[in-house]
């Protein structure tokens, strides 16, 4: 009997022995399991509260093969086509080239593809007629303004027809055309002279008016009257990274002509050490610098005077950007390709004056 209970005592202790061990083995396969899945749940949870795209990019970059992995990139998937749809009705809404370019740059594949290529098209064909209409107007008037006898200057008409002509150079760096030289006050009179321009600004500094002054830059005019003489001749102001890419040579030069610093050699400029306007306490005839000129043999981009672009300040600003520097100031930072100066678009003073750019054709 004392044998028997012996050997039951002993399986006893056995069998809880390996009862506890079980336990223990079931207690890590469940820990193991359990943590990384409620893990796994409470990433799920919060990506589901978060808002926009993070929430749902965090949770895959962890649990790239999780149990929401699938509801994921739905919801990534969800969440790309609505910006997609609201890029869309930007572009839309916008309706014009810059917009529809900008939603083709963003959204290549876009549920909207067609639509642009299609609108872009429109708009470069309604540009094309727009063009051809406005250069038949400006031509007629070109032949008004030769018969204004009133509007003579005290050089005489000759050559005024040569010096009307807008020359129109291709800018490789920035993908348009601009007008080789900042627009004089001959080319800008034919347009007040066509009813399409009013007259700027006169003072002791502005050209209009001025003898002697038909092949200098017009200066004295706000953005208003830059922008609806670049549409008379079928152009527009250039935006400012257009101006810039130009200007700079796409950023590799320093000013217009390159890296070498500044001079009356160069530019037109209030040097430092003379009366403003490299001595001459004025601008000059446009072009008179032609070792300052551009990569693409653009005259006056340093110099002269600061040209009307039609890009604002910043976003919500009503400031418009000229670039360039002028005749009127001494500070050769002015005149750097990178330089930015804001102004009242209503501003009409002795150092602005504009250039205009046009799509290539």
């Amino acid at each position: 009997m004392a044998v028997f209970c012996n050997k039951c005592g002993k399986q006893l202790v056995w069998g809880a022995l390996a009862l506890a061990i079980a336990c223990l083995v079931f207690l890590a396969w469940y820990l193991g399991v359990s943590r990384p899945r409620a893990q796994d749940e409470a990433a799920c949870e919060a990506a589901r509260d978060a808002i926009g795209k993070a929430g749902w990019q965090a949770y895959l970059s962890e649990y790239p093969e999780g149990s929401c992995a699938a509801q994921a990139r739905e919801g990534l998937a969800a969440i790309d086509k609505r910006q997609d749809q609201i890029a869309c009705k930007r572009a839309r809404m916008a309706d014009s080239e810059a917009g529809w370019n900008a939603y083709t740059r963003e959204r290549p594949e876009g549920v909207c593809k067609a639509e642009a290529e299609k609108r872009l098209a429109e708009l470069a064909t309604a540009e094309r007629e727009r063009f051809a209409n406005v250069e038949a107007e400006r031509k007629a008037a070109e032949e008004a303004a030769k018969r204004k006898s009133a509007e003579k200057e005290t050089n005489g008409k000759a050559g005024e027809n040569e010096e009307m002509k807008i020359d129109w150079v291709y800018s490789r760096p920035a993908g348009i055309r601009f007008t080789k030289s900042e627009i004089t006050v001959l080319q800008y009179r034919a347009c007040v002279v066509a009813g399409k321009c009013t007259k700027p600004n006169t003072g002791k500094y502005c050209n209009w008016g001025k003898p002697g002054r038909v092949k200098h830059p017009i200066n004295c005019v706000d953005w208003n009257q830059a922008k609806s003489y670049c549409e008379w001749v079928g152009g527009r102001l250039p935006t400012e990274k257009e101006w810039e890419k130009e200007a700079s040579n796409g950023g590799k030069r320093k000013y217009a002509w390159g890296d070498e610093e500044i001079s009356c050699d160069y530019a037109i400029w209030g040097d430092g050490s003379r009366t403003d306007g490299c001595g001459r306490d004025s601008t000059w005839p446009v072009c008179s610098k032609p070792r300052g000129n551009s990569v693409s043999g653009l005259c006056d981009m340093s110099g002269n005077v600061w040209e009307w672009t039609s890009s604002s300040c910043k976003s919500g600003s009503s400031a418009g950007m000229v670039r360039g520097g002028s005749w009127y100031f001494d500070n050769p930072d002015y005149l750097r390709t990178s330089y930015r100066l804001g102004l009242d678009p209503t501003y009409r003073d002795n150092f602005s004056g504009f250039r205009c750019g046009r799509v290539s054709r």
